[in-house]
């Protein structure tokens, strides 16, 4: 985008596209034909919404590439809109489950994982998908009756995404409280989100004319930016100190026969 260099921006689409459709059907075919299947209480969380993130994301990138397409404006939204709705009934789906996993099922604090946040990310991409079809098709006639469903559809996930917020913000605190705060790989799925919801908040605010988000915007801009600070020392810390664990067994066992 900031180089305008839409034929990468193209070509990164198509091999992005070819990989979601690799792991989605092969992940869909391959659960269903397991024998030996894992309960939902054990197999259900947050990561599984990275099917929605992902769709999403193409349906976004498609849409912004639209214009670029030696193809009617008409087929070009088409997929995009499909790949859209896609992602908004796998959202319905996979929200269900995980909701009755997290109400119906006993939950100890080692099993609140950070991709639990991604129940709000997935919601805050859907927002940006939507607002973003609702911009690029008002010259396209026959989605053009759609651009008020995709701007309420937008409204919708980002209230839904907001209301995840304090639901996350004190479940992982309810962890801490239970376990002592350490890196681990899983809190890049929080970076992700928060990050998200400022950059969806920011559309919302321009597409729908709602100055008031803006000042929101901002904010989960840079509480997203410390967040992201915070996990990338963790994970520098955390690599030092295994480095400095491992070099100290190998100094060991080098001067253990030694010591015998």
């Amino acid at each position: 985008m900031l180089k305008q260099d839409y034929n990468t921006a193209l070509v990164l689409w198509i091999i992005a596209l070819i990989t979601w459709a690799l792991f989605l059907y092969s992940f869909f075919i391959l659960t269903t034909i397991k024998k030996e299947k894992p309960s939902l209480e054990n197999a259900i969380n947050g990561s599984w919404l990275l099917i929605v993130v992902s769709t999403q994301s193409l349906s976004i990138l498609r849409t912004q590439l639209t214009p670029l397409l030696s193809m009617p404006l008409k087929a070009a939204s088409f997929m995009s809109v499909c790949l859209f709705l896609t992602g908004t009934v796998l959202y319905g789906v996979f929200m269900a489950l995980i909701i009755y996993r997290m109400c119906f099922f006993s939950m100890r604090a080692e099993e609140f994982k950070p991709s639990y946040w991604i129940d709000m990310g997935a919601a805050a991409i859907s927002t940006l998908a939507a607002l973003t079809l609702a911009v690029n098709v008002k010259g396209v006639a026959f989605f053009q009756d759609f651009v008020p469903l995709f701007q309420l559809m937008a409204l919708l996930f980002w209230a839904i995404s907001t209301w995840w917020l304090p639901v996350v913000i004190i479940l992982e605190i309810w962890q801490h409280k239970k376990k002592p705060l350490q890196y681990r790989p899983g809190y890049w799925s929080l970076v992700f989100p928060l990050g998200m919801y400022s950059m969806c908040t920011a559309k919302l605010s321009e597409t729908m004319a709602y100055p008031f988000l803006h000042t929101l915007a901002k904010t989960f801009l840079f509480i997203s930016l410390i967040a992201w600070i915070a996990v990338f020392l963790g994970m520098c810390f955390h690599f030092f100190a295994s480095v400095k664990k491992e070099n100290s067994i190998e100094n060991y066992d080098r001067v253990k026969p030694e010591l015998h």
